[in-house]
């Protein structure tokens, strides 16, 4: 597992993978529908593969307050888990440096931590009045950000989330719960945590690199998507929770879908929220005060934490891909946005899988082709051929999600992608990685509404060719009947080499005879593509189990006694269409020489 990752354009650290919905690759699975700082920016993300069936407990009707997750109770929300309470809590999942430690069943988690402004210092992500407008009704793309300061009140310090899954009456729900600490405990402030179905990033590193007046700032990368969720939180004087609501993008404008008035749960159970009610351990990783000193305890409604039934408040699943929490002006819905933190990858619906080489060992640099091709009618159970939409997925290998990074697995080998649609895809390697050949395997998948995410088990293998000199060996027949010693003769070399690997090669080589000592004799070399008493090859292709036999003949006349005759023999070859990894044939280079005994 990756650790503790620095920066916003690093915000995803993919962990193993311990699936249960998976596919192997013959045959096709079914998938849902998905100051200086005073605290430097970091986060760690996890995704763990699933299948609903299998997170199905003792009870099948599990409701978003008891049994998932240690969630509240009114004025007695906590951070660190309670192994009398069923469910985990944050310390059960974050350890002291926000990474994960244990998905507990879950299928997402995600841990921001922002920097702080109180005192003079700097916040590096903070939202920019220089660029204009910045509202929660305003697109993504009109957003900017910078280095600033923030009033106390306004000010994130960590925020984190957790996505798990359940049966509810025979159907698999989303559950999303997500907790933040303020600095400001007492202020009336305004927090909203944004899920999105796409990629949303910052446009670059942190910090925003405009020098000198900053007249354009830097800009959020990403769009909305219909049934995109933002959670919001009204805190009253004092730092009660006022009101929560719950509101879903149209398409055109967010529509509040549910509400709770102060700390509890709605009468369906399906939207709670809670402050913890005096101080509370923060946790094994840094909390902070309002003015930036570290603290071990939060003090009173420091610390709040709300659990949603996503499917049942919207009436369906969304394909969560990232997660962002900002902070507001005021308690007005369009008011000016101030802080935030992230965002950074939340992805509860993908698709997983894994590239190894010929022995089991994870393989980075290659290249996917991901397609989707048919749409899928989640109502009529039909798929719908439509025009192939593909995407090329190439290894993400650098542990970060930068902005165009497809693949949120930053581990050499490991491939997850989010932002799904229902419908069928394929999946198939396109550019091997240097020196290996692609897997010609192509992988079909129906992504329906059975799982979140599904990880393919059967990875996909790049063989490579591995070429030996299998012989290499001459013949060497006199002229005539010798009378003494033999100083004439006929010598054939020969010189085979096969591909023992699951690739083919391009092979390229040569054999030579060179002679020294001869005195007054002669000699000739004869053979196929023989030139000067050399035979040379470039670009023949060598496939798996296939053998290539060169042959030089090498006539003598009257050798001096104690001429030397020499073959030299060697080989290389590359993986095509790659021709920047070049290996050494096994046993090359290889020599052979005699020596003439003229009496």
């Amino acid at each position: 597992m990756l650790g503790f990752l620095e920066g916003h354009l690093a915000p995803h650290a993919a962990g193993l993978k311990r699936g249960y919905g998976m596919l192997t690759k013959s045959s096709s699975g079914i998938l849902s529908n998905g100051k200086p700082a005073i605290m430097g920016i970091a986060l760690t993300v996890i995704v763990a593969g699933l299948t609903v069936a299998a997170r199905v407990g003792p009870s099948a009707e599990p409701n978003t307050h008891v049994g998932l997750f240690e969630l509240g109770p009114s004025q007695a929300a906590d951070i660190l888990g309670d192994p009398a309470i069923p469910g985990p809590d944050w310390a059960d999942i974050f350890d002291a440096n926000g990474a994960v430690k244990d998905m507990s069943g879950g299928v997402a988690a995600a841990f921001m931590k922002d920097d702080l402004s109180p005192s003079g210092a700097v916040d590096r992500t903070t939202y920019s009045g220089a660029g204009g407008s910045n509202k929660n009704s305003d697109p993504i793309s009109a957003w900017h950000w910078d280095s600033g300061s923030v009033p106390a009140k306004d000010d994130l310090s960590n925020s984190y989330a957790w996505a798990t899954t359940k049966l509810v009456g025979g159907q698999a729900h989303l559950f999303v719960y997500a907790g933040f600490e303020r600095i400001e405990e007492s202020g009336d402030s305004h927090v909203d945590i944004e899920f999105f179905q796409a990629d949303v990033t910052l446009d670059e590193e942190v910090p925003c690199n405009d020098p000198g007046t900053d007249v354009t700032p830097c800009n959020f990368v990403g769009t909305r998507t219909a049934g995109d969720i933002i959670v919001s939180m009204d805190f009253l004087n004092g730092g009660g929770l006022g009101t929560m609501s719950v509101r879903k993008w149209s398409g055109s404008a967010y529509v509040q879908v549910g509400s709770r008035n102060g700390e509890g749960c709605n009468p369906a159970d399906t939207i709670c929220g809670f402050n913890n009610g005096g101080p509370i351990d923060g946790g094994p990783w840094p909390n902070y005060e309002r003015h930036g000193v570290e603290v071990q305890m939060l003090p009173r409604n420091a610390f709040t934490e709300f659990g949603i039934d996503v499917t049942s408040v919207l009436g369906g699943t969304p394909c969560l891909t990232s997660i962002m929490g900002k902070t507001r002006s005021s308690q007005s819905f369009t008011a000016e946005l101030k802080d935030f933190s992230g965002p950074v990858a939340f992805p509860v619906c993908a698709i997983i899988w894994h590239k190894i080489d010929n022995a089991a060992k994870p393989l980075g640099s290659a290249t996917f082709q991901v397609c989707r091709t048919h749409s899928f009618n989640a109502q009529t159970g039909a798929f719908t051929d439509i025009p192939d939409e593909c995407k090329a997925v190439p290894d993400n290998v650098d542990g970060k999600l930068d902005a165009n990074d497809v693949d949120m697995d930053g581990r050499p080998g490991e491939f997850e992608i989010g932002s799904l649609q229902l419908g069928r895809y394929t999946i198939w390697e396109t550019v091997p990685p240097p020196g290996w050949g692609a897997d010609p395997d192509i992988v079909t998948v129906d992504f329906t509404g059975g799982t979140l995410q599904f990880e393919i088990r059967d990875p996909f293998v790049d063989g490579r060719p591995i070429v030996k000199i299998s012989a290499f060996g001459y013949t060497n027949t006199p002229t005539g009947t010798p009378t003494t010693g033999v100083v004439s003769g006929v010598t054939v070399y020969t010189a085979r080499l096969e591909n023992f690997g699951t690739a083919t090669a391009s092979l390229s080589g040569s054999l030579a005879v060179t002679v020294t000592g001869q005195g007054a004799g002669t000699f000739t070399c004869t053979g196929t593509g023989v030139t000067n008493c050399k035979i040379s090859w470039s670009g023949v292709a060598l496939a798996p189990g296939a053998e290539v036999t060169y042959t030089l003949t090498f006539t003598y006349v009257n050798f001096a006694d104690g001429a030397q005759v020499k073959a030299d023999l060697a080989a290389t070859y590359a993986t095509p269409p790659d021709a920047t990894v070049v290996r050494q044939a096994s046993g090359s280079p290889a020599v052979i020489i005699f020596t003439v005994q003229g009496d």
